[in-house]
């Protein structure tokens, strides 16, 4: 069987005691990064041998010694879940990503997809995870949001990804590294103008800090901040709700499409340069089509 267990996110306190219990239990721990893994298992033992001894009398240990650590990552799964076999899994194997909950933009959602379909049982139990923990603090109250991920490196993939995730009409998530932090507020402030972000930095670390306001003001205020660190971008459109019919419209219209950019833009917020960019890439798609 396969256990896939959430480890903390910034704070060794994140653990839960479910948690501490599987790896203490684990004869085989597949993880992004055995280095990682190891001194977490170190980190854990130190603080928690004697709490764990009092919960779990069938726990065996923490130290890392005590197990068979194996890498498992976007570079080797193929060539790894080839080498897999029934019996592999009849040991204790758990699997933890470097930080928070397993499938999270890690390997972790392919390892799921082998067990499902060659049959072999798996369990997920439940824990840390940025993505929820800066949904819970943006203070949105929508049942509903859209996770991103990581943005895109470059910065025209970056503004088609964020529009693209914004038809959903739903709050938006994402991922950021501290070395494009500025760069993608400045395209997000460009796009969306009018609209409203929670910058999180660091959750559940000792520098926690959250930024909160238009796009412009957020990228003024973390121009003056020290930006290291991981970060999460929840941006919520105030985009009107029938922008669908009113596009159509406009985009009927015989104008130019310089002019149908123009209009679109006073409409919904977004910058006339990438309306206009577009309305191009929809014509010459349209052009194609009918050729």
């Amino acid at each position: 069987m396969l256990l896939l267990v959430p480890t903390p996110i910034g704070n060794l306190g994140d653990i839960t005691i479910r948690s501490l219990c599987a790896l203490a239990s684990a004869e085989i721990v597949l993880c992004e990064d055995t280095r990682v893994a190891k001194r977490l298992y170190t980190l854990l033992a130190d603080r928690f041998s004697t709490l764990l001894s009092m919960l779990d009398s069938s726990a065996t240990t923490l130290d890392p010694q005590a197990r068979q650590f194996i890498p498992l990552h976007s570079h080797n799964q193929q060539k790894l879940f080839a080498s897999f076999t029934q019996e592999f899994f009849h040991a204790n194997v758990i699997y933890i990503s470097d930080a928070g909950m397993p499938s999270i933009c890690d390997p972790g959602a392919e390892l799921v997809r082998y067990c499902i379909e060659h049959k072999i049982d798996y369990d997920v139990l439940p824990g840390a995870c940025a993505l929820v923990a800066g949904w819970a603090m943006s203070g949105i109250s929508s049942q509903e949001f859209v996770f991103g991920g990581f943005l895109a490196h470059k910065k025209h993939d970056r503004k088609h990804q964020i529009l693209r995730l914004l038809e959903s009409r739903v709050p938006v998530i994402f991922y950021e590294s501290p070395h494009r932090l500025l760069e993608s507020l400045q395209d997000i402030a460009e796009l969306l103008p009018s609209g409203h972000i929670t910058a999180i930095k660091e959750i559940s670390k000792l520098y926690q800090t959250h930024t909160q306001g238009t796009p412009q003001e957020v990228l003024q205020a973390l121009r003056q901040a020290n930006t290291q660190g991981e970060w999460i971008l929840i941006l919520q459109a105030t985009i009107p709700p029938r922008i669908h019919f009113y596009e159509s419209d406009i985009l009927a219209l015989p104008l130019a499409p310089k002019h149908k950019a123009k209009l679109l833009s006073r409409l919904n917020g977004i910058d006339t340069k990438t309306l206009y960019e577009q309305i191009l890439r929809d014509q010459s798609r349209c052009d194609e089509g009918g050729l």
